[in-house]
């Protein structure tokens, strides 16, 4: 598993990324640029003509902001495009010949996450980054101003909150956190049960669908569960975050207010801009939703970071004993006694056969790990990979022919892998394909498994 942090990080700091972050400060500036000359109004009120200048210049840097804040929207879905496209070909490119993966149990889940859930995740964190990294210079820039042009008892209040906010933040985040990861989980299972269902309701016995309907009731109430208490968890986190950033905002505005009660240009500075500043303050309670909200998020990426890591995952050892299995009525022992015949013979055909069980589409498998480039691999069903040919309304039978007869040349393809190429073909087929890979057998190695010897 390529490592993720580095590829967010590059992301950020790439061309587009850089420019976003741009747009953004841009946008905050000439935002909060904007109460100063709305307070200037306020202060030159014996003066219409400047009253006038400054609300015109107000309503330009609440206007403008628009621009940067509309381009940056799509740089930065440049950004998750990039990085979404760059986590997709890192995570695909370790699965090349690996066989032993076809079938793991890890394999739904690998899917779900990487062609489902991976670009959604990805958008929510560079969703969350831009919000909060915005969020912040808002309150920064326009504090200052407020501070500067007010009171700096503004300032000193609303480091205090920040203070008390980042407090009770490490203290209800890692509940937070076991909880969201724990919603993940559950919700991971919840899908899997779901994805079962197909087979279930269409193949399955009464004993199937009753024990199915028992494991899905049973995840449905893991996760609903989970989920709940997740909400409440964190709606309580919200509720007393806003508490906290408010209070010291009320108890200051309420000192300011009756200190300069008298004062009418201060007076009105104040009122005027409270709710703004009510806003702002709020953007603490809105901070810690959003850290909590990251913590989702970072379970997200942790669950499909976990998911996509194959690493761990450690191929079977080859069997060196085995139940019979034939090439050319000759037997063989361990599949490495296939590769000898591969490396001492340039042509030829070799057909495995054997009882069902007896591991000779795994042979094949092994042959192709072996191999890689040199061999060319044809399932039983060939819609299973990508070819040139067009295999639609093609019979599999017409399917085979069209690969080997089109795709395979000698110069490209030193071994062909061909499993159970004769399995419900017609016998007008079968004598085609087989005529076909007798005449590919004078240039190439063809090793068949065969289901049943025409």
């Amino acid at each position: 598993m390529p490592n993720l942090k580095f590829i967010l990080l590059q992301a950020i700091l790439s061309k587009y990324g850089f420019l976003t972050t741009l747009l953004i400060v841009i946008q905050q500036l000439l935002s909060a640029s904007s109460v100063y000359f709305l307070t200037k109004a306020i202060n030159s009120i014996s003066n219409p003509s400047e009253v006038i200048n400054n609300i015109i210049i107000f309503f330009i840097l609440i206007i403008l902001p628009y621009i940067p804040v509309c381009i940056a929207q799509v740089t930065m879905y440049k950004v998750v495009n990039g990085t979404h496209s760059m986590i997709i070909n890192k995570n695909i490119e370790p699965l090349r010949f690996q066989t032993n993966l076809l079938n793991n149990h890890i394999k739904e889940k690998y899917i779900s996450n990487l062609s489902r859930n991976s670009f959604m995740i990805i958008n929510d964190y560079f969703t969350y980054i831009y919000r909060v990294f915005s969020l912040i210079l808002n309150v920064f820039f326009t504090i200052i101003i407020m501070a500067t042009l007010i009171s700096i008892e503004y300032l000193y209040s609303f480091i205090f909150s920040l203070i008390l906010s980042f407090l009770f933040f490490n203290y209800i985040k890692n509940k937070i956190e076991v909880s969201s990861i724990m919603v993940e989980n559950n919700l991971s299972s919840y899908a899997s049960t779901i994805e079962r269902s197909w087979s279930n309701f269409i193949l399955g016995s009464k004993t199937n669908l009753i024990l199915y309907k028992q494991h899905l009731k049973l995840n449905s109430d893991e996760y609903y569960t989970s989920k709940l208490n997740n909400a409440f968890l964190q709606q309580v986190s919200n509720l007393s975050s806003a508490i906290i950033a408010l209070l010291p905002l009320a108890i200051v505005s309420i000192y300011l207010v009756n200190k300069n009660i008298d004062n009418h240009f201060i007076l009105s500075a104040i009122l005027v801009n409270l709710t703004r500043m009510v806003g702002l303050f709020s953007f603490l309670g809105t901070l810690i939703y959003d850290i909590t909200n990251f913590i989702n998020i970072k379970s997200r990426i942790q669950n499909m970071v976990e998911s996509l890591d194959i690493t761990k995952i450690i191929s079977p050892a080859r069997n060196s004993s085995m139940k019979p299995i034939y090439a050319n009525g000759m037997i063989i022992e361990k599949y490495h006694d296939v590769l000898d015949l591969i490396t001492t013979n340039s042509t030829g055909r070799f057909t495995i056969t054997g009882q069902n069980g007896s591991g000779k589409t795994t042979l094949l498998y092994y042959l192709l790990e072996e191999l890689k480039e040199q061999a060319i691999f044809v399932p039983t069903s060939p819609k299973e990979l990508d070819w040139i040919t067009k295999l639609e309304n093609l019979s599999t039978g017409q399917q085979i022919y069209n690969i080997l007869s089109t795709e395979i040349t000698a110069e490209s393809t030193k071994v062909i892998l061909l499993d159970e190429w004769d399995a419900n073909l017609d016998y007008k087929n079968k004598i085609e394909i087989d005529s076909l890979i007798d005449q590919l057998s004078q240039h190439q190695v063809i090793i068949e498994v065969i289901h049943k010897k025409s």
